[in-house]
């Protein structure tokens, strides 16, 4: 799998001192707000889409190699103001010096502020993924009633709403959600979704926050999740709306060029059509608890992680301040031990058991779980394994231990009352 290394970058200080941050199937950043998690997380974001681009030839990698093109994908992401200005370079007072690197399956990338490189490497394991950063905003689509009429400033937002697009488009009838046995409908007349319950419905943009939430994040994992695996009968190819545009163009200028015989030309359109095949689906998610209860947070990580085995390619990475998803997670990791060891021992009657805690389709095995902790120095931590279950000490936990000892201590001072 791939791995990064940060340090002097935005909030990001000290970095994972170890040296790389492995990014495994699933990888999960906690810690407090502008400790540097969805830094992270867009980082991440940024290099896989770079690897995908120059791999699928879109760029060559001396495009990226310039920085302000490397600057210019950073500010997709709104970051690209943690990378120092030139002039800082040469000024002995300010001492920024960001180091920021990159290994990947097809490409590694090594930035400092003197220069950037990359380097391309074997492809022959590289599967071309569907890349789509959630960010915690994502209400702001579900809360208006036309959000395709507005002019919105945020690029992740944007995409996401063109997913949504597709996706809502995708629903037959209606779809289950992981929440409170609500449905959800779109009306293709009105162009507007509706939450079905028992004996009404309503539009999305007038339900309570968390289904706004929890729509456009668990619809749009729904959509590309079963279009990478190919469950959807349709025709339209894995691709945002600008790729879609590129591959048109392309298939439009092969067909154009009259020194190219019929077999030529389906070649050339074939080989185009798999460097836009993608055979993986990176979910990149920011604070899925949100406006959620504490039930809500866990039927929620269940579909995310039922989505995320979908593929074999696939990839999870979450940023959260919940310590409710990383319970969840290690009764993932345990329903994973607990299934190997019924199908080992072959007491296959115990399975309908053990789906009932946790899922078959949502269990984690533990070596393709990660969890790092952000501390306020900008230090990343990696938690501790016991047994393969994420530890306890984390700060999510030694927060809720704090309200314990503080609960404990109005109660002695309660007794002194006496």
């Amino acid at each position: 799998m791939a791995k990064i290394r940060v340090r002097n970058f935005g909030p990001i200080k000290e970095g994972f001192k170890e040296g790389w941050i492995d990014l495994k199937k699933v990888t999960v950043f906690i810690g407090d707000q502008g400790t540097g998690k969805s830094t992270l997380a867009k980082l991440i974001s940024t290099f896989k889409w770079i690897e995908k681009a120059i791999t699928r030839g879109d760029y060559p990698k001396s495009y990226f190699e310039q920085e302000d093109a490397f600057r210019s994908r950073l500010e997709y992401h709104k970051i690209s103001h943690y990378l120092p200005e030139y002039a800082d370079l040469f000024d002995q007072t300010k001492k920024i010096e960001p180091e920021i690197a990159y290994e990947g399956e097809a490409i590694d990338i090594v930035y400092t502020p003197r220069y950037l490189k990359i380097t391309e490497k074997s492809r022959d394991n590289y599967l071309l993924p569907q890349i789509i950063y959630i960010p915690a905003e994502r209400n702001f689509l579900s809360a208006i009633s036309d959000p395709k009429a507005l002019r919105l400033v945020s690029q992740p937002l944007i995409e996401l709403l063109s997913e949504l697009d597709n996706a809502k488009k995708s629903i037959n009838d209606t779809l289950r959600l992981p929440i409170n046995g609500m449905m959800l409908k779109y009306s293709s007349a009105r162009d507007e979704l509706f939450l079905v319950g028992d004996g009404y419905q309503d539009n999305l943009y007038r339900a309570s926050s968390g289904f706004q939430s929890v729509v456009p994040l668990y619809l749009v994992t729904w959509y590309l999740a079963n279009i990478i695996k190919g469950n959807f009968n349709s025709a339209r190819e894995p691709m945002t709306t600008d790729e879609s545009k590129r591959f048109k163009d392309a298939v439009g200028e092969i067909l154009r060029n009259p020194d190219l015989s019929e077999e030529q030309r389906r070649i050339a359109i074939s080989a185009l059509s798999f460097q836009f095949t993608k055979t993986a689906f990176i979910n990149i998610v920011e604070e899925p608890e949100q406006n959620l209860f504490p039930t809500s947070q866990w039927s929620l990580m269940e579909s995310l992680l039922e989505y995320y085995n979908l593929s074999k390619g696939n990839e999870l990475i979450i940023t959260t301040h919940s310590p409710y998803i990383i319970s969840y997670l290690t009764l993932a990791v345990k329903a994973w031990s607990v299934y190997q060891k019924i199908e080992d021992a072959g007491k296959e009657e115990l399975l309908k058991e053990a789906e009932t805690v946790v899922p078959y389709n949502s269990a984690l095995n533990s070596e393709d779980l990660v969890i790092y902790e952000i501390d306020n120095n900008g230090e990343v931590i990696k938690l501790d394994h016991y047994k393969g279950l994420p530890s306890d000490e984390n700060y999510l936990n030694e927060m809720l231990e704090k309200s314990n000892i503080l609960f404990s201590q109005l109660l002695d001072i309660e007794d002194k009352c006496q």
